[in-house]
Order: C-alpha cells, then structure tokens, then sequence
C-alpha cells in the first residue's frame, strides 16, 4: 500500500487521526483502532506530520462526531473536553 499522504512511497506506519496516547488508549481502547481512524504513512510523511493534511490529524470532539456518524455508543469523554464542553459551550 502507498503511503495515504504523498502516495509515493510505501505505507508502512499508522497514523491515528485521534492520537493513540496513554489517556485516550485509556477512554477509548480499541475504537482507536477502527479503520476510519487509521490511516498509512511512509516514515517520511508520518515521523514529523508535516506532511500530513490537518483534516487528519483530529481532537477528540472530531473523533467523537466520526464515533457516533459510525452509530457507535460513545464513553465517557475524557475530563479535559468535559470540562471544555461545560466552559466553552462547544
């Protein structure tokens, strides 16, 4: 498979669109590792994400859209967006 960002050399890493940290492994587990949130990258594009699209590179208010468009049941969200949902409104 080439690489989903320069499509010129071959994909050998995984990018998650929704990172794939310690606390959302922890909220999230394995939905991190849904199809939609994985994408393939060569080192060069996926080492530093400069060469990675921003409507790829997603915070968890986006990953959380894309979990319920998939008409997966959301867990509770981490408490950081809970506390930017209650102060923010958004």
């Amino acid at each position: 498979m080439l690489c989903q960002f320069c499509n010129i050399k071959k994909g050998v890493q995984r990018h998650h669109c929704f990172p794939n940290t310690k606390n959302n492994r922890k909220i999230y587990g394995k939905l991190l590792d849904m199809d939609f949130n994985i994408m393939m990258g060569c080192p060069d594009c996926h080492v530093s994400h400069a060469e990675i699209p921003p409507e790829y590179i997603w915070n968890e208010s986006k990953f959380r859209i894309m979990l319920t468009l998939k008409g997966i049941e959301l867990p509770e969200a981490s408490k950081s967006y809970q506390n930017k949902i209650m102060f923010k409104g958004e």
